[in-house]
């Protein structure tokens, strides 16, 4: 199945013949459908439906190995008749051959891809461990069992060349000495025992006393006396001699690391060449490009492209000596050198030594070995130490904890806050309506009381007198209470002082009831507020406490914005390497028509290559095209950032993102004009833009 950067890269060159094939056809059947002999009218319908069939067929080596053996076989028959070959066949002929070229080419781009991206990964993860202290020693724990394994055969084997049994006492050091012999001191190479311990080392011709001891930190002890310094000498020695396996184990990492990285530069040089040559195929199969170009003229086209790309992915193989007026030999070549090559890397994975990181089980034995010892010795010890019973008593406590915080904190709370949504409470806060207007009530029963003994009023007075009291004008009564104040003594032998200083009590009472119901209008007013107030520490705790969980899950990748923050990081890193390459890289000069226009596609469609095109003379513009190696690598990281597009940007920003990815593979664009798309990406896409490649 094709990546979807070749899919993408490749789209052009989908755009076939076969419409142009059925328009040539319609017009030439109509003026020659009495010529037309039978046998040609045959070899048409298998023509057709050979189209028709690849058309519809999912296209590998092995379907196309097929469909060139059904067109060779047409050939062959049309060979042993005298009919003559006409517009109609010859453009059918060239859509079907067209069609299997470009599904070649489409096969080699996706195998070199894969192959490409399979070894940068593995050198990814070599480079991972190498960089860590920690990752060298779980590796090396890791791959202890395969290195003893290695080691026991090793001894077995010699021991069966001297036809020794294997019994104990031939374990032994002096047999083991007189088994495997020390290297001569001239050459200073590693021992069989050593190899077999670290297989990357029969890759090596010598060892260098750095080597064998790696520099670790320098005791930082001062001392004056010479033996002191001896003692701190012996000491350096001995940490270094501990720490060679683990540098050992860490030069493993990097050899296989640099190897990856020669297989993964040798991968990319192809497919940089084959990446250049979609202008060729692209000026050679595009409709109606070269109407008055004869059918043999055209499949020498093919013929000549065919033998180039032969020639790209089988470099030791002289693509001048398979030389055919057809097109069909250099297909059926292609269909047998893609297999091999994927024979070929698989070997060049495992020989000398095994490049590909160890398998799932190799990485995670040590836990499968470890953990279920570790959780029955827990269980036992806590069994016999009671803490299982506490841990249990614990997580009750903690269950019961997140129960009351629930229910306490936030469904009550949010109760109240849809309570209040819906109208509120009708009683008050602090006091109540009935009792504010039974204290005012009664105050104007005893005001009227009172003037009615004291001052006489009539029934007008009195009503007017009852008015005044609810709007809080007690005048009257305040004269007569004055006058008490007056005779004191008097006044409260005869009780009228005690009757007016009980009134004024009364009145107080109302100015308090009054004074409590405004404040209870204002807090009535901000009910709202409040509920949302008390409720909103609790949303706070919950949406910290599942984001923090939300990170221990995802082991603190994330799914955030984006893809999250690791992915964005790593498209950071993969259009910093893209500017990096296009600025170190260098460049070979080449030119393309100054008018060309800005959409990739429609220039390929509309020029031909540099490489087949005129000259750089009037209406030419040079550029400077970037070499193989660096183009393949810039494939590599585009295919990365346009699987993550795919995946994780919205849909508004998608397509603007794959065009400006577009831009970047377009093999007719110079440097200077890819760097000017990257200086685009990161103004639209960086910090300043949408931050697709913030950090």
């Amino acid at each position: 199945m094709p990546s979807e950067f070749v899919n993408h890269y490749t789209k052009i060159l989908n755009l076939g013949r076969h419409n142009s094939a059925s328009s040539s056809s319609s017009s030439s059947s109509s003026s020659q459908a009495g010529q037309i002999s039978v046998v040609n009218h045959e070899k048409k319908i298998a023509l057709h439906d050979l189209l028709f069939s690849i058309e519809n067929t999912e296209l590998n080596t092995g379907t196309i190995g097929g469909f060139i053996n059904q067109l060779n076989e047409l050939e062959e028959s049309e060979l042993r008749t005298t009919a003559q070959r006409d517009t109609e066949q010859a453009a059918l002929e060239e859509a079907v051959v067209s069609k299997l070229t470009v599904a070649l080419y489409r096969d080699a781009l996706d195998l070199y891809l894969s192959q490409a991206t399979q070894v940068e990964a593995a050198a990814e993860w070599w480079a991972e461990i190498e960089n860590s202290t920690f990752g060298v020693l779980w590796y090396f724990l890791q791959t202890l069992p395969l290195r003893l394994y290695n080691v026991a055969t090793t001894i077995a084997r010699a021991l069966h060349a001297q036809r020794l049994p294997l019994t104990l006492s031939n374990l032994s050091p002096r047999t083991l000495r007189t088994l495997f012999p020390s290297p001569s001191s001239a050459t200073f190479r590693p021992h069989q025992l050593t190899v077999a311990f670290f297989p990357y080392l029969r890759a090596q011709e010598s060892l260098t006393l750095a080597m064998l001891l790696p520099a670790v930190a320098p005791l930082t002890v001062q001392t004056r006396t010479r033996f002191g310094k001896r003692i701190v000498e012996y000491a350096s020695l001995t940490m270094r001699f501990i720490n060679l396996p683990l540098e050992l184990t860490r030069q493993e990492c990097r050899h296989n690391r640099l190897a990856l990285e020669k297989i993964r530069d040798k991968r990319a040089n192809v497919l940089g060449k084959l990446a250049s040559l979609r202008p060729n195929l692209a000026s050679i199969s595009t409709i109606g490009s070269t109407s008055a170009t004869k059918g043999l003229a055209r499949r020498q086209e093919y013929t000549n492209f065919l033998q180039t790309l032969i020639g790209v992915i089988s470099p030791g193989s002289s693509s001048s000596s398979i030389t055919s007026d057809t097109p069909l030999t250099p297909l059926l070549t292609l269909t047998h050198y893609l297999p091999s090559h994927v024979n070929k890397h698989e070997y060049d994975m495992q020989n000398p030594v095994s490049l590909v990181p160890p398998s799932r089980l190799v990485q995670i034995w040590p836990q499968l070995v470890l953990l279920p010892p570790l959780a029955f010795y827990l269980l036992t010890t806590g069994a016999k130490e009671n803490w299982v019973p506490r841990l249990l008593d614990v997580l009750k406590d903690g269950k019961e904890t997140i129960r009351g915080f629930v229910s306490g904190w936030l469904i009550e709370p949010l109760m109240d806050v849809l309570k209040t949504v819906r109208g509120g409470r009708d009683e008050g806060v602090i006091v109540s309506q009935e009792g504010v207007a039974a204290n005012l009530e009664s105050l104007e029963r005893m005001s009227i009381s009172l003037a009615r003994d004291r001052l006489n009023y009539t029934q007008e007075q009195l009503a007017q007198l009852a008015a005044q009291v609810k709007l809080g004008d007690l005048t009257p009564i305040m004269e007569v209470y004055e006058e008490d104040m007056k005779r004191p003594l008097v006044s409260a032998v005869k009780g009228e002082l005690i009757r007016g200083v009980l009134l004024q009590v009364q009145k107080a009472k109302v100015d308090i009831d009054q004074a409590l119901s405004g404040i209870d209008r204002l807090l009535k007013s901000q009910e709202l507020t409040f509920a949302f107030v008390g409720v909103a520490p609790a949303f706070g705790v919950v949406y910290l406490s599942f984001n923090i969980l939300g990170r221990l899950w995802t082991g603190g990748r994330g799914r955030g914005r984006w893809g999250g923050k690791q992915r964005r990081k790593a498209v950071w890193e993969g259009m910093r390497r893209i500017e990096r390459l296009l600025i170190r890289s260098p460049s070979t000069p080449a030119a393309r028509p100054s008018n060309a226009p800005a959409d990739p596609d429609v220039a390929i469609a509309a020029s031909p290559s540099s490489e087949t095109g005129p000259g750089i003379g009037e209406g030419i513009a040079p550029v400077s095209l970037l070499a193989p190696l660096p183009t393949g690598l810039l494939i590599l990281s585009l295919t990365r950032i346009r699987s993550y597009a795919l995946q994780y940007l919205p849909n508004k920003i998608r397509e603007p993102f794959l065009e400006d990815l577009g831009d970047l593979e377009d093999p007719s664009l110079g440097r200077e004009d890819k760097l000017l798309v990257v200086q685009r990406m990161w103004r639209c896409w960086g910090s300043g833009g949408e931050g697709v490649l913030k950090l």
